[in-house]
């Protein structure tokens, strides 16, 4: 029976699926002992990057720039194009949650979409360029969109998150590549573990992120108030995924599966935070905290509905 058990989990969808189960009820109902783990949230990304670091060779980082124009027009439509369609429709359909769907919207894709990617069968290589592009352009197009659509100042600092990106982006490649380079037999032997490994750290950062919000989250359950917000956000992600899926309609294979993947899944952790510091209210922050339920179910709807687009190398 554990041998049984133990083969299912080898499959990476089946994995992520465990993690799932048990990372957010856990964050809700541990709080007190999980909510650390929001606040080491940079250390997690940057370890959950850098485990996707070394599975990627610098040449595929090189081949990534063969679809230019494709990540310039990706950058475009993340961080411009949807937050504008998105906060015009919610104004018209859900206006009491326009300006936390703004939020989401505006951010760039999430420091875990190369390991989401690699679960659905895209490129690693190709989601970390996403994830980093949007990332560096994120300080400058988040306080403009929020001010132009909500008339809401934020501000920003720039450096602040970019020594943050550093940490988790930069620094994590950097020494990817020093061990891929020094230590390569290393590499081989672990390449099947780190996958895995990756899972089991993004568990842990949705842990801490629904331990961070549980009281809020609460409060909302006893108010039924959470179903509406589960409701519109789940709306939201569905949307993502659609819209994503047929912008790339002419992109092949993993291309097209990596492209929707980081269209998807924006920057919870960098939501959150603006959400708390900026607005302090439960009706913006609870929205955007539930969010991470859609977004981690999301992944297994996508890779069931795409499962003959292409095999997964997990």
């Amino acid at each position: 029976m554990i041998s049984s058990i133990l083969k299912r989990l080898s499959d990476p969808m089946n994995w992520y699926f465990v993690v799932l189960i048990i990372s957010i009820p856990s964050g809700l109902f541990l709080s007190s002992d999980l909510a650390f783990l929001a606040n080491n949230s940079t250390f997690i990304l940057g370890a959950i990057f850098f485990l996707g670091a070394l599975k990627i060779n610098i040449n595929d980082i090189k081949n990534v720039w063969n679809l230019k124009i494709g990540v310039i027009v990706f950058n475009v439509l993340m961080l411009i194009g949807l937050p504008v369609v998105v906060y015009l429709i919610a104004k018209i359909i859900v206006p009491d949650y326009a300006l936390s769907l703004l939020i989401l919207s505006v951010m760039p894709s999430g420091m875990a979409t190369p390991l989401l990617a690699s679960i659905v069968g895209g490129r690693e290589s190709l989601a970390m360029v996403m994830t980093a592009t949007t990332s560096l352009l994120a300080p400058f197009t988040i306080p403009v969109m929020i001010y132009w659509l909500a008339g809401v100042s934020v501000d920003v600092d720039f450096w602040q998150i970019f020594f943050s990106i550093a940490e988790i982006i930069f620094i994590p490649f950097f020494l990817a590549w020093l061990i891929r380079k020094f230590l390569p037999n290393v590499i081989e032997k672990t390449k099947g573990s780190l996958g895995k490994i990756s899972t089991f750290f993004l568990g842990l950062l949705m842990a801490g992120i629904v331990a961070q919000q549980s009281e809020s989250i609460i409060e909302s359950l006893i108010s039924s108030e959470i179903f509406m917000s589960l409701i519109v956000v789940s709306v939201l992600m569905a949307f993502f995924y659609i819209l994503g899926y047929l912008i790339y309609f002419k992109e092949q294979g993993e291309d097209r599966l990596t492209f929707t993947v980081s269209f998807a899944n924006m920057n919870f952790t960098l939501a959150i935070f603006l959400a708390h510091k900026y607005f302090a209210s439960s009706e913006i922050v609870v929205p955007i905290t539930l969010a991470v339920i859609p977004w981690f179910l999301f992944i297994v709807i996508f890779k069931y509905m795409t499962r003959k687009t292409i095999n997964t190398s997990y």
